[in-house]
C-alpha cells in the first residue's frame, strides 16, 4: 500500500507523455497542412503573375500562324524569285518567334514552386527569365527584318510590285514602321518587366 501513490504518479506521467506527443504530432500535422494551403496559394498567385505574360504571348503566336498560313496559301501567286525568297524568309521569321516565345513562356508557368528549396526555385527562375528575355530580344531584331522584307511579296500579290521602287516607300513606311515597332515593344515590355518582376517578388516571400 505504501507504494501505491507512486504507481499512481507513473501513470499520471505515462498519460501525460501520451497526449504530449499526441498533440505534438497534431501540431505537426497542422503547421504541415498550413505550409501545403500557403505553397498553393502561392503558386497560384506566381501563376496568374506569369499568365498576364502568357496571354500577350499566346495571343502573339496566333497572329503569328494565322500570318505564317496565310503566306504559305499565297505563295504559288508569287511569280518573282525574289519575292519568293523573301516570302520564305518571312514565313521562317513568323514561325520561329512564336515557337521559342511559347517555350520560354512554358518554362515560367511550369515553375514548381515545391520541387526544391526556396532558394533553388529562385534561382531556376532567374534562369527561365534570361532565357525568355533573351527570346525577346531576338525576336525583336527578327521583326525590324520581317517590316522590311514583308512588303515587297505583298504588294506583289495586291497586283503593285513596283511599290518598293517608288521613294515614299522608303521615307513613309519604313520610318513609319519602325517608329510604331519601337513604340510597341517598348510597351510590351515593360508590362512584361512589371509582370515579371511581381512574380519574383512571390517567389522571394517563400523565404
Amino acid at each position: 500500500k505504501a507504494f501505491t501513490p507512486i504507481k499512481h504518479t507513473n501513470m499520471e506521467l505515462e498519460e501525460m507523455k501520451s497526449l504530449w506527443e499526441d498533440l505534438s504530432v497534431k501540431v505537426e500535422q497542422q503547421e504541415k497542412i498550413q505550409k501545403e494551403i500557403l505553397m498553393e496559394m502561392t503558386q497560384k498567385k506566381y501563376r496568374q503573375k506569369i499568365g498576364q505574360v502568357a496571354f500577350s504571348e499566346i495571343l502573339g503566336s496566333v497572329i503569328c500562324f494565322a500570318c505564317a498560313g496565310y503566306f504559305i496559301y499565297k505563295f504559288p501567286q508569287l511569280q518573282n524569285p525574289v519575292n519568293q525568297v523573301l516570302m520564305i524568309l518571312n514565313i521562317l521569321i513568323v514561325t520561329i518567334i512564336p515557337v521559342f516565345s511559347l517555350k520560354s513562356i512554358w518554362s515560367l508557368n511550369q515553375l514548381d514552386l515545391g520541387e526544391s528549396a526556396p532558394v533553388r526555385v529562385l534561382e531556376k527562375f532567374q534562369r527561365d527569365k534570361k532565357r525568355f528575355w533573351k527570346v525577346q530580344k531576338y525576336g525583336l531584331y527578327l521583326s525590324v527584318i520581317f517590316l522590311i522584307t514583308i512588303l515587297p511579296p505583298l504588294m506583289e500579290l495586291a497586283g503593285d510590285p513596283s511599290m518598293v521602287e517608288r521613294s515614299w516607300y522608303w521615307l513613309g513606311y519604313v520610318p513609319i514602321g519602325f517608329i510604331f515597332l519601337f513604340f510597341f515593344t517598348r510597351f510590351v515590355m515593360k508590362k512584361y518587366q512589371a509582370s515579371l518582376k511581381d512574380s519574383e517578388e512571390v517567389l522571394k516571400n517563400l523565404d
